[in-house]
Parts: C-alpha cells; sequence; structure tokens
C-alpha cells in the first residue's frame, strides 16, 4: 500500500503509514492546486544548496565563525564517509550555549550538535519534508544521497519561498 502523503511503501492492512504517520485508511483528495503540488512535487524541485560541514572533532568555535561567517542556520557533522551524524544549528546554539559558552569555545562540536539528524533524498516528497520538520521541530534537513552522503540541506525557508511560488500560481490561474 503506498502511502498518498509521503509515497512510502507500507504493508497491506496497516492504518497508518510507517515513514510519516498518515492515516492510510482514508483516501486522500487535494483540496487546492496547491496541497496537489505539495504531494506531487518532490525535494529535487527545492534550491539546493551546497550544505557546509563539519568533522565531529572540530571545536564549537570553528563551527560558530562557519555559521556566524556564511549567515546560515546550520552545519551538518558528518563522518569520514562524508553521511550525517549530526547537526548544529542556531538553534542548538540558543538552546545548549549559556552565557559561558566562551569557556567551550575549543570543545569538540559532537558534544553540542543534534545527533542522528532526520534526513531526505532528493525524490522526497515535499510535503514528507514538510511533516518531518514539523513533527521534529526541525529548521533544517540534510538531503543525501543513495550512498547516504549528505549533498545539500533544506532549509524552512526554503520551503516558505516554495508555497509562496505554489500560492502565487494558484492565484494567478484561479
Amino acid at each position: 500500500m503506498i502511502c498518498q502523503a509521503c509515497g512510502a511503501t507500507n504493508f497491506e492492512g496497516v492504518d497508518q503509514c510507517e515513514a510519516c504517520g498518515q492515516s492510510l485508511s482514508q483516501e486522500m483528495v487535494p483540496k487546492s492546486s496547491v496541497e496537489a503540488a505539495l504531494r506531487r512535487d518532490v525535494i529535487a524541485q527545492l534550491p539546493m544548496r551546497t550544505p557546509l560541514t563539519s568533522s565531529p572533532d572540530a571545536p564549537l568555535g570553528d563551527v560558530l565563525t562557519v555559521l556566524s561567517t556564511n549567515a546560515i542556520g546550520a552545519v551538518v557533522i558528518t563522518d569520514d564517509h562524508h553521511r550525517p551524524i549530526g547537526i548544529f544549528s542556531e538553534r542548538d546554539a540558543l538552546l545548549r550555549l549559556g552565557p559561558d559558552y566562551r569557556d567551550h569555545l575549543s570543545t569538540p562540536i559532537s558534544h553540542f550538535m543534534t545527533p542522528d539528524p532526520q534526513s531526505v533524498d532528493k525524490n522526497t516528497p515535499i510535503t514528507f519534508a514538510v511533516h518531518q520538520m514539523d513533527v521534529g521541530h526541525y529548521r533544517h534537513l540534510p538531503v543525501v544521497d543513495d550512498e547516504g552522503r549528505v549533498k545539500a540541506v533544506i532549509s524552512i525557508r526554503d520551503l516558505l519561498r516554495y508555497l509562496t511560488d505554489r500560492i502565487a500560481e494558484a492565484e494567478l490561474s484561479g
């Protein structure tokens, strides 16, 4: 059984999609062209920015410099094979670093990162990425290739731009 929300394959008879948690017991009919686009379009249709990555051993101070110098919201922490093992975001900085953060500038980023980040691939439906970000309270998702290597990062801003464009298109055609 294919989930209409995320496209994942599920066993016949299950009530909820194992991948996204959407109910499989009712047919999902799009209520608008925007909702239809969310289900149809995939991550590859979003702008793909090269991710900034770091080793888990990199000092906190270096990663903070990367964030601020590049005016980005997250750095993906990768293993030796470029697979994501963590993510350090502006939110992590706010929630995990206190006023004494200067005392930790040489501490490895692995002590402050969010481990095992959720990721998507370029063929993931946009609606599934929106669902993952909402449920997990994420603002960034690594995009990985077939071998699990990080290739890009999408942000909530990318999704908002996508939605703004789809809404504008719907207004022009309707």
